[in-house]
């Protein structure tokens, strides 16, 4: 079912700018129409969603807005342009019919929905005249405007100095200089017309290795200029330099060498391998000329402990001892004071058997000191050691008065003896 109307009114926008700085071209157009239903009567009074839809002569849509309309016995009566974005429930402003959805060279209709009911024809948006103004101010009679209209920086022929405005007009005397505008054509025939080995030259930098800049204007050629340093600093900042540096980390020669080091004159300085090679020879000469020296002196030391070895082995060696103290009345066994290589002495009869710790090969010799006093006290009575039964393992040693001529005897006899091999 479909709603029809009438169009009785439609104000139309079309692009346009001021004429003055107090008026500006309202983003909006009034529509005012009555609605009939399918039966021809008007719509009852009341609130309505509407939305409405500007669209080209190919059915594209150039805006939309949804409004909530108020409708007196089929009559409505709004401005397109104070609706809602479609989908925004009626709470966010559309913001006014955009200057470009209005393109003067095209046919613009606008389609209208009714609580989502379509008329069955768009309806063509006609000229009012405020649009006709408005067409007329999208062009300027030609010398209307004045030099004092003109914005700041506009660049007039009289703001050129003399050697860039005869470069651009010729020559031209100071009393003709007008207050023309210089046009960018002017300014580009100009500057294709010079022949710069590079865009630089034209702010007279005439080095050839100036390649920092394409800029034709100065501030902008320092501008790169300053870029090209900063991008410098932070590239060589990286790098070693060859007068000398410091570095803040570890330096990966990545399996090249470091050549042609001078040679070393402190403790940390680097060292190369023909000095290194010279301290070795040096190090290896002073070694080998001490190891010979010491190997010198070692034989000839070898050789002297060869001489007292060999007179040494030719002379006798004590190979056991001891110190025997024998009891008074000879009826227990003596006491060993001191002793060497001799595990024991036992009485045995009228003897004593000495036993060897370690076995000692005949032949032997011992060597014995016998001290004897008799009860009296009186130490002239010495006497005499005699051995017996030697072998390997020990001997028998007796004591002989002296004094008495020949009968053994034991009391109060203390002894020392050595064996000499």
């Amino acid at each position: 079912m479909h709603w029809i109307y009438v169009l009785t009114t439609m104000l139309s926008l079309t692009v346009a700018a001021a004429s003055s700085a107090s008026t500006s071209v309202p983003h909006k157009t009034h529509f005012q129409s009555v609605f009939y239903d399918e039966g021809g009567n008007p719509l009852p009074s009341g609130s309505y969603y509407a939305k409405f839809t500007l669209i080209g002569q190919s059915d594209e849509i150039l805006y939309e807005e949804e409004q909530g309309v108020e409708m007196i016995n089929g009559v409505v009566s709004i401005m397109i342009g104070d609706g809602s974005t479609i989908g925004s429930n009626l709470s966010e402003p559309a913001g006014g019919i955009p200057v470009a959805a209005l393109e003067p060279n095209q046919k613009i209709y606008v389609r209208v929905e009714i609580n989502g009911k379509e008329h069955n024809a768009p309806l063509e948006i006609g000229s009012v005249p405020y649009s006709y103004f408005s067409e007329e101010a999208l062009s300027v009679a030609p010398k209307s405007i004045l030099s004092e209209s003109l914005a700041d920086g506009v660049v007039q022929e009289n703001h050129l100095s003399d050697v860039l405005r005869e470069a651009i007009f010729g020559s031209v005397a100071p009393d003709r200089v007008s207050s023309s505008i210089v046009t960018q054509d002017q300014f580009s025939n100009h500057t294709s017309s010079q022949s710069h080995a590079h865009p630089a030259e034209s702010i007279y930098i005439t080095n050839p290795s100036f390649a920092y800049s394409r800029s034709l204007d100065v501030g902008n050629v320092l501008k790169d200029l300053d870029r090209a340093i900063e991008t410098i600093r932070r590239y060589t900042d990286t790098k070693v330099s060859k007068a000398g540096d410091s570095m803040s980390g570890n330096l990966d020669m990545g399996g090249k060498s470091v050549t042609n080091v001078a040679p070393p004159a402190n403790s940390n300085d680097a060292s190369t391998k023909a000095y290194t090679d010279q301290q070795y020879n040096v190090l290896n000469t002073q070694v080998s000329t001490s190891i010979s020296s010491t190997n010198a002196s070692v034989d000839t030391l070898q050789g002297q402990v060869n001489e007292l070895g060999d007179s040494i082995a030719g002379m006798p060696k004590v190979v056991a001892y001891a110190v025997v103290r024998a009891n008074r009345d000879g009826s227990v066994e003596p006491t060993l004071l001191g002793q060497h290589n001799i595990s024991g002495v036992h009485r045995v009869g009228d003897s004593y058997q000495v036993a060897f710790s370690n076995p000692i090969s005949f032949p032997y010799v011992v060597v014995a000191i016998a001290m004897n006093s008799n009860p009296d006290g009186d130490r002239d009575d010495m006497a005499t050691i005699v051995e017996d039964a030697q072998n390997n393992n020990g001997f028998i040693i007796r004591t002989v008065n002296g004094a008495s001529g020949g009968g053994p005897t034991f009391t109060n006899v203390s002894f020392n003896f050595a064996v000499i091999k």
